[in-house]
């Protein structure tokens, strides 16, 4: 994710969700132009609190293990918003992208069941 400013997001949430849920899930993170990681990985689904300077960004990477009968496409999504635990006196002035999902389709080589 990134901030492209011209204000720093301090106290943001960060929600990254999977329908249906992945099992076995953990996460990685980078960063770029001075943010700071919330941790270098954790466990599980990821929810962070998380705070992003003006022009710089988080990277996190999440791998799990879809169910092996999946059939529907899996459908990641993140979501950031602002904490009410923080004040957070910046004004956000695009409220639309602070949400997007990724449809990934299961590919299979078989899919007969006969396996």
């Amino acid at each position: 994710m990134r901030n492209a400013g011209p204000d720093a997001a301090p106290g943001s949430v960060l929600v990254l969700a999977s329908t249906p849920e992945l099992g076995n899930t953990d996460w990685t993170c980078s960063t770029v132009g001075g943010a700071q990681c919330p941790a270098v990985g954790g466990a599980g689904e990821l929810g962070e609190q998380i705070s992003l300077p003006a022009g710089s960004g988080l990277d996190f990477i999440q791998n799990g293990v879809a169910d092996a009968q999946l059939v529907d496409p899996l459908i990641v999504t993140v979501t950031v918003s602002g904490s009410a635990a923080t004040p957070n006196f910046v004004i956000d002035s695009d409220s639309s992208n602070n949400q997007a999902s990724d449809v990934n389709n299961i590919e299979r080589i078989f899919t007969s069941g006969f396996e």
